[in-house]
């Protein structure tokens, strides 16, 4: 059995910050997940809530399930707001076509909406035929998820922004934005670049009020919103890796493309960056008396890197590391 938690709150740390009990050699007893106090009190940048995941396995199967914690501190009746949307969402369907099934087992529509179709010239939005669309036509009792993709090309216009810091993404992730052209593939903001995290803020800030704004019906565009997967601008699908290889990026082609400035904490300051970005922004929206915010997520998978478990040199060493050459690190560690 493994025991894991992905926030600041509660870390995965089992000497400093959680009790946890086993059960009995034959898989019998009770398990009990205790954090050791006192918590870190309520303040600006310190998370009061955390998921703490089970995973039990054996020979025949394995089983996860995900539990939302909330410090008693922070509650202030505020637990409500937190959703866990389940159910049957369609993938990628195409206005265009009309076939918008209304099944009454599909829960809703999963829609990618591309930053740079929105805001193709800096603070100019383009919302009409970019994200309203997706809500004058859903289907009757469903709701949306919607997958922010991509990053501007204004970004990295050198004549609009010349300290953007690029790097050439030769194995761009689908649906990611074409700018200008590189050796072999499309040039990019790194995913700790300034410019790109303050265009970032600003833009999620216009997201959330124009869809708490816009009205469909009697209802705001908001209100159909049950789920955000954020992803990590200039990087790939959630933080898995980039350009299809290691996060590091140590060797350049023809393996990978460097990019600069690459360490450790950078790589988890522009996730964490990201994550509370998305997650500001639409809890801080009104949602009324019985409508909880969107569930905020981003893809927690398994960062590669390939630096060595003991890489040294200012990057940070990630004690839950293992093996060597291409190393996994666990990136959402402290989140």
């Amino acid at each position: 059995m493994g025991v894991s938690s992905n926030t600041a709150l509660v870390p995965n740390d089992f000497v400093k910050n959680l009790i946890v009990t086993q059960p009995a050699a034959d898989g019998t007893g009770t398990v009990k997940i205790v954090p050791i106090t006192p918590l870190p009190s309520p303040s600006p940048g310190i998370p009061q809530s955390s998921t703490i995941t089970l995973n039990v396995t054996d020979d025949k199967y394995s089983r996860q399930t995900t539990f939302l914690y909330v410090a008693a501190a922070a509650q202030g009746g505020f637990e409500s707001l937190y959703s866990r949307p389940t159910g049957v969402y369609l993938l990628d369907p195409d206005p265009a076509t009309g076939h918008r099934p209304n099944d009454s087992f599909l829960t809703g529509e999963m829609h990618r909406i591309s930053w740079n179709n929105i805001e193709r010239m800096q603070g100019t939005y383009l919302w009409a035929d970019n994200l309203d669309n997706i809500f004058t036509q859903l289907p009757g009792n469903q709701d949306v998820s919607l997958n922010l993709i991509g990053e501007p090309c204004y970004i990295t216009d050198s004549t609009i922004y010349p300290t953007t810091v690029t790097w050439c993404d030769t194995n761009p992730p689908p649906g990611s934005t074409t700018c200008t052209s590189c050796t072999g593939g499309n040039l990019r903001a790194v995913p700790w670049d300034p410019n790109l995290m303050t265009r970032r803020e600003s833009y999620i800030s216009q997201l959330a009020s124009h869809l708490q704004s816009t009205i469909i019906g009697s209802t705001s565009e908001l209100a159909k919103i049950s789920i955000i997967n954020t992803n990590l601008p200039g990087g790939d699908s959630g933080i898995r890796n980039a350009d299809g290889k290691a996060f590091s990026a140590t060797q350049g082609l023809p393996n990978h493309t460097m990019m600069s400035g690459y360490n450790r904490p950078a790589l988890l300051s522009a996730i964490q960056h990201e994550l509370r970005t998305v997650q500001d922004a639409f809890l801080k929206v009104p949602v009324g008396p019985i409508q909880a915010a969107p569930l905020v997520q981003i893809g927690f998978f398994l960062a590669t890197d390939d630096k060595g478990p003991t890489s040294g040199g200012g990057d940070g060493t990630f004690n839950d590391e293992y093996g060597s050459g291409s190393t996994k690190m666990r990136a959402i560690r402290g989140l």
